[in-house]
């Protein structure tokens, strides 16, 4: 009885790592009381130690999610610093250059959401395409032609880009002008397709039909897929359809079944 006084002394001090010895192995009463005891400690221990860790983990959670929300705050205000050096160096190109990135930080840090209004993703895709057009200047062109009944629902976010970056790096790889990519959007068959045509270099049927296998190089578009299947099932995704010297389409079927805006 000494020994449990001394004991549940010590855990009211906070000490709850303190066990009773037990020096022989016995079944009477008092034995497996003190040994229940010892248990009972462990156990409270235990859950202490798991509990010290998860709030360690949610306090390293805090500081990187801080973290993430400074480094776009640096990036805004050295963008503007930058944006007003090329006003006042009349260098207007760049600036529009420079207020394009700004636009497109804004909306991929803001938004971790994984669907997006149709409107501000073509808004997005047309700031990275003038970038992009910066870039590769007079190498390509692009043309939107979207139904207006599409504009009613969401979009997984960011989900062309990766088609169109593959038109310029690679489908435009080996020309320096004469490049067209056509971004069209209706609704068949009770689905939605969007389609991205370009007229480059193409590739073989055979090549195209592997690029959204899992050894595939072509990350962008693998992910993509895998996005959109997770998000609505098996039946949709990309279809990817090439011509050698002719191009490539891409094509990206989305339901009709979810909640309109």
């Amino acid at each position: 009885m000494k020994k449990l006084m001394a004991a549940i002394k010590k855990v009211g001090a906070g000490d709850f790592a303190s066990r009773i010895d037990l020096k022989r192995e016995s079944n009477d009463e008092f034995s497996v009381v003190l040994a229940k005891f010892n248990d009972m400690n462990e156990k409270v221990n235990t859950l202490i130690e798991e509990n010290y860790k998860a709030k360690l983990r949610e306090q390293e959670a805090e500081i990187m999610a801080l973290n993430v929300q400074l480094n776009p705050h640096f990036l805004y205000n050295t963008l503007n610093i930058m944006n007003w050096l090329a006003i006042d160096r009349d260098q207007k190109e760049l600036s529009k250059m420079l207020v394009s990135l700004s636009n497109m930080l804004h909306y991929t840090t803001q938004n971790h959401q994984e669907t997006g209004d149709l409107h501000e993703e073509l808004e997005w895709l047309r700031h990275y395409l003038f970038i992009m057009g910066e870039r590769f200047k007079g190498k390509f062109r692009v043309m939107f032609e979207i139904d207006e009944a599409l504009y009613r629902y969401r979009v997984p976010r960011l989900f062309l880009q990766p088609i169109i970056e593959n038109s310029i790096l690679h489908g435009f790889g080996a020309i320096t002008e004469g490049g067209i990519i056509r971004i069209s959007g209706q609704i068949l068959s009770g689905e939605r397709w969007f389609i991205v045509r370009d007229n480059g270099r193409g590739m073989p049927e055979h090549v195209a039909r592997t690029l959204l296998e899992a050894d595939s190089d072509h990350v962008g578009l693998k992910n993509v897929h895998k996005r959109i299947q997770f998000m609505y099932g098996k039946d949709y995704g990309l279809q990817v359809k090439s011509e050698l010297s002719k191009g490539t389409e891409v094509i990206v079927r989305l339901p009709c079944s979810e909640t309109a805006r």
